[in-house]
């Protein structure tokens, strides 16, 4: 037995030892840096995985509208690992910096689930202002010819020579080669004067002077422009301290309770704007009628802002994600028996007033299959139908497969295990009958051998104990011996 459990065990370990590929999930926006009317193209990619659901929250001091979709939930029609790509365009709405948050999970092949996360930031300014003095624009060249003819080329220098804030000191220290700079600044401040020079003095600077700053993250881009046209952008991230922010905790992470409504991100149109008391102050919030969910907006160090559910009993937040599935439009069309998947069985049932086949396993199965067309794609083949949800699923028999499959093993390992068991049962039985029987045998010898013991005894014991008769010999008595009384 117990090399069998032995074989048992280095089949499973064999199993566990193979090598797995993890699925993944990334995030890129195709510009860094843009101007206010412009759009930004958002691109989520997962990789070597079967399955996922992905959201991108977009949060920040300049908040975006015209967003495209911003969740997937999807899955290969095999069950295999695949990549995809997703996008969407998003058009800011004032200036300031946008975070495109990605989260979510993914599935490979073998049923292994990675949380994925991601974030990438866009910083939005205003188009340079042109002079309106009719001069005609044209486009810039590498050089310039002087009147005697002779061609000089055109400066491509376009370092800063200095960059600072009027009264403040930025970090790190100016570098003409660093491009990213940031400053704190006191709760109630309002402005700061951003002061740059050019190396060269051929060159043009767009994004300094007086600024106007708001309580949080304030991102700015000073862009220089050398005298050929060639452009360098240097980013300053200016950061408001809040007055007495409410400091809050989730998952051993600090977050900062938005008590602003203009910086609360958008919820869906399922939940409406209200308040909320934390601390015994009023909080902007959104509460949902449906889910009785209170949602409020929380920073983190980074300043990206999400939505969380807020539990005012407890005294608790808990990271809130809702994902929208997009409908299917479904042509239902006929199916050869041939088609039909193992033990189901035709039926009908009523969409919008109209009888449509269907296949059931049982004519009590909540779950339906149609077969039929996607409208939006062209795929045909059986989708799972939820009449209470009104939702379409696309039907992957191969994961049935497997599954029945699996189910086979294992009923081929019980059955197995339970013969085994049998065996054992049977032979440990018999050695235990075998035993009694010998036993009972040497019982009896021992009984035997004792009942002869105790008739010898009895034997010798008789002779011992019969009386002595004492015999006389008549011919030697003379009657006249006798003594008759009369």
């Amino acid at each position: 037995m117990k090399k069998v459990s032995m074989i048992l065990v280095g089949i499973f370990c064999l199993f566990l030892g193979i090598d797995k590929i993890f699925a993944a999930g990334s995030i890129n926006v195709n510009k860094s840096s843009m101007y206010l009317g412009d759009s930004v193209t958002v691109s989520v990619t997962v990789t070597n995985a079967a399955a996922w659901e992905i959201h991108v929250g977009v949060s920040g001091s300049a908040s975006a509208s015209n967003c495209g979709t911003l969740n997937w939930a999807d899955s290969d029609a095999n069950a295999q690992n695949t990549s995809r790509t997703y996008t969407t365009t998003c058009k800011p709405t004032k200036t300031g910096s946008v975070n495109f948050v990605l989260s979510g999970n993914t599935t490979d092949a073998f049923g292994n689930t990675v949380n994925i996360s991601g974030s990438r930031t866009v910083y939005i300014n205003n188009k340079p202002t042109t002079p309106s003095n009719n001069t005609q624009t044209t486009k810039p060249n590498n050089s310039t010819q002087n009147n005697n003819g002779t061609v000089t080329p055109k400066s491509s220098v376009n370092y800063l020579k200095s960059l600072e804030i009027e009264g403040k000191q930025i970090n790190p220290k100016f570098n003409k080669e660093t491009l990213e700079y940031s400053i704190e600044l006191e709760s109630g401040t309002t402005s700061i004067n951003i002061k740059a020079t050019p190396e060269d003095n051929k060159a043009n600077i767009v994004g300094t002077g007086i600024k106007k700053v708001t309580e949080g993250v304030n991102n700015f881009e000073i862009v220089v422009t050398a005298e050929n046209g060639s452009k360098r952008t240097y980013k300053l991230k200016a950061t408001v301290k809040e007055k007495d922010p409410i400091i809050v905790t989730v998952d051993n992470e600090e977050y900062t309770v938005i008590r602003k409504r203009d910086q609360l991100i958008s919820a869906s149109a399922f939940y409406s704007e209200s308040t909320v008391k934390i601390n015994d102050e009023d909080i902007p919030a959104y509460f949902g009628e449906v889910t009785g969910y209170t949602l409020v907006g929380l920073k983190n160090s980074e300043g990206i802002i999400n939505l969380f559910i807020y539990d005012e009993d407890k005294n608790s937040y808990k990271l809130y994600r809702e994902f929208n599935f997009s409908r299917t439009v479904f042509y239902p069309v006929d199916v050869s028996s041939k088609l039909i998947p193992k033990n189901y069985f035709k039926y009908t049932t009523t969409i919008d007033g109209i009888e449509v086949p269907c296949y059931k396993m049982d004519k009590d199965d909540e779950f339906l299959l149609l077969y039929g067309v996607n409208i939006e794609n062209n795929n045909k083949g059986f989708y799972i139908y939820d009449p209470t949800e009104n939702t379409l699923q696309r039907y992957n028999d191969k994961i049935f497969d497997k599954v029945n499959d699996e189910i086979k093993v294992l009923e081929a390992i019980i059955i197995g295990l339970v013969g085994v068991i049998i065996v054992i049962v049977i032979v440990a039985a018999f050695q235990g009958s075998m035993g009694k029987k010998g036993t009972k045998k040497t019982k009896k010898v021992h009984k035997a051998k004792k009942m002869g013991n105790i008739k010898e005894e009895v034997k010798e014991n008789k002779v011992l104990e019969e009386p002595k008769v004492e015999k006389f010999d008549t011919e030697r008595i003379d009657i006249n011996d006798i003594n008759i009384n009369k």
